[in-house]
């Protein structure tokens, strides 16, 4: 996103316009589960599967409150005006070293980057 063209996302504005609201929410469920589902469904099958099933719909519940609240947070945060000001200038650049940052995070972690550099070295 952070190379995309300048006005493209006018251009998606103007598409998203004349999309039905249920093809926009199924278009969002088929590529968060074709991009996320693998891994998330390899953690998180076997976690909910050894779980006692009472404790299940406690667990669903506290996931929706967080996630509410996280959510809510979040546009209560953007919509304060220096906040906003700032992510509409620099948005795609904090996105940019976020995801980055994280993606390094969790090479690091894993010990990917240190197995590559025994490889090279």
């Amino acid at each position: 996103g952070y190379f995309s063209k300048e006005g493209e996302g006018e251009e998606i504005e103007e598409k998203l316009k004349i999309i039905k609201p249920d093809a926009i929410i199924w278009n969002v469920l088929v590529i968060t589960f074709s991009a996320c589902g693998a891994d998330n469904m390899a953690l998180y099958i076997p976690y909910f599967t050894m779980l006692n099933l009472q404790i299940l719909p406690v667990i669903l519940v506290l996931f929706i409150i967080i996630l509410t609240a996280v959510i809510v947070a979040a546009y209560k945060l953007v919509n304060v005006p220096i906040v906003k000001a700032f992510f509409d200038k620099q948005g795609d650049l904090v996105q940019l070293i976020v995801y980055v940052s994280l993606g390094l995070y969790v090479l690091v972690e894993a010990g990917t980057l240190q197995h590559l550099l025994l490889l090279i070295y």
